[in-house]
């Protein structure tokens, strides 16, 4: 008897579905949320079977499974109770509805809410939603994945895959919540933005502006702020690109902390030696050959492409890509892909609904596929899917000429290779004996090498 596998019936389900908003497009419910109230057979709900020569036959669907295989179905359709064996069909499905779902040990996102989802170029259709699965990242934050959609409690359900909806909101006892989608599924928003952490400073503006209030620094990285998040007076929160900054500082514990542009960033100035600044650098490029992260190896997110020629080209016009973004964006950690991505749907947000802004929304709203696409696949660079996959470099630092801007790295772990080799021309540092040079090549003596430094340029 030919017996059909259940891990790889996926090739044979077929369950309608209705994307019900243009630019949503729903995919079948997967197999796996398929109730089975006894091991041997699944629940009787509203199907059908595909045979012959793509005859359907609509009714009450019931499957059966023997360990791990399905071994017939039994379909009930005009008063009359059909068995099929496995073999006579070359597809089945449901048509699911929302009462059809389990709501035991489920979450209340997980249970259909009032609410809504969105394109991704923010068209909106609302009705009844409810998330697939629910877990809990190692920052305590629930991410939910994956989105059930019906018009009505009395619709087909659709489903979709989270990268491929825009936004998803519900209701829930009577409170609005919008979801915005993370490396790791859909977040509350009013959660994102409650663990910001917001601190009196100053941004400096490339156009000589100086704006004063709270700063929330945006981390593409440990230690890189990629722009700021600025509170006013009046608590009102704008967004500030790194593009617009020149520089900004916020108060910490009793200090004043500067942030310098390194890259498309921005790091914390450690220490003022005199003629330079001393900076950690986000960007090492000395790979450390005893591959270790224990000590002196510096776990470095973007050290691969995500965004490629090829990515780009896939872009329906210029518009979509500019050439400069995709340079920058070649390397970029996945916090500031999920940056780059969220900037683009607000501005996808302030454009609205009007018909006259739809050309310009499709444009952004391919841009930000492109996007989440590279920060799927950074993910997966990043966490290597359960496996160990990133480069592992030494930890570096810049000094940075006060005068002219200009960086040289050093390693601390190998400061006497690095004073060797950013003082190699300086004959001030030639002349010097063995000793001098094993004395000057300590942590406690950078400002002397500054100097140094300074002094030969």
């Amino acid at each position: 008897m030919k017996r059909l596998l259940l891990f790889s019936i996926g090739l044979m389900l077929f369950l309608p579905f209705t994307s019900h908003a243009q630019g949503l497009k729903g995919t079948s419910v997967p197999y796996k949320l398929i109730e089975w109230p006894s091991y041997g057979s699944s629940m009787r709900y509203p199907g059908y079977v595909i045979f012959g020569d793509d005859d359907r036959l609509d009714g009450e669907l019931e499957i059966k499974r023997t360990k791990g295989y399905i071994t017939g179905f039994r379909l009930t359709a005009d008063g009359k109770e059909n068995h099929l064996r496995p073999q006579q069909a070359s597809g089945y499905g449901y048509y699911f509805k929302p009462n059809y779902f389990s709501t035991k040990g489920k979450a209340t996102p997980q249970l259909f809410q009032p609410g809504s989802i969105s394109t991704l170029a923010g068209e909106v259709r609302t009705g009844y939603v409810a998330f697939v699965s629910q877990h809990t990242s190692d920052k305590d934050v629930l991410h939910y994945q994956n989105v059930l959609f019906a018009p009505t409690l009395s619709d087909t359900v659709s489903y979709f895959l989270s990268e491929t909806i825009g936004a998803v909101e519900q209701t829930i006892n009577g409170q609005r919540i919008k979801y915005r989608l993370q490396s790791e599924g859909f977040t509350d928003g009013a959660t994102l933005k409650a663990g910001r952490q917001f601190l009196p400073g100053q941004v400096e503006l490339k156009d000589g502006q100086t704006m004063t209030g709270l700063i929330c620094r945006r981390w593409f990285g440990q230690f890189l702020a990629g722009g700021v998040f600025f509170k006013d007076k009046t608590g009102t929160v704008q967004r500030i690109d790194a593009e617009a900054i020149s520089g900004f500082s916020v108060s910490e514990g009793g200090q004043t902390i500067s942030y310098l542009p390194v890259g498309y960033g921005f790091v914390a100035q450690e220490k003022d030696l005199g003629t330079h600044l001393l900076l950690p650098n986000p960007f090492p490029t000395r790979l450390n050959p005893r591959f270790s992260i224990m000590k002196d190896g510096a776990k470095v997110v973007g050290n691969t492409e995500v965004i490629t020629p090829e990515i780009a080209a896939n872009a329906s016009s210029p518009d979509v890509f500019p050439a400069g973004l995709s340079e920058q964006l070649k390397h970029a950690s996945g916090k500031q892909l999920w940056d780059m991505e969220e900037a683009i749907s607000e501005e996808i947000e302030a454009l609205g609904q009007d018909p006259a802004t739809a050309a310009q929304r499709q444009v952004l709203a391919e841009r930000r596929a492109l996007i989440r696409t590279a920060a799927i696949d950074r993910k997966v660079l990043e966490y290597g899917m359960g496996t160990f996959q990133r480069s592992i470099y030494f930890k570096e630092w810049l000094l940075r000429n006060k005068t002219s801007g200009v960086d040289v790295a050093i390693v601390k772990a190998k400061l006497k290779d690095s004073v060797s080799e950013i003082l190699s021309d300086c004959h001030a540092y030639l002349v010097k004996g063995k000793k001098e040079r094993k004395e000057l090549a300590d942590w406690s003596n950078l400002s002397q090498v500054a100097a140094l430094l300074s002094g030969c340029q």
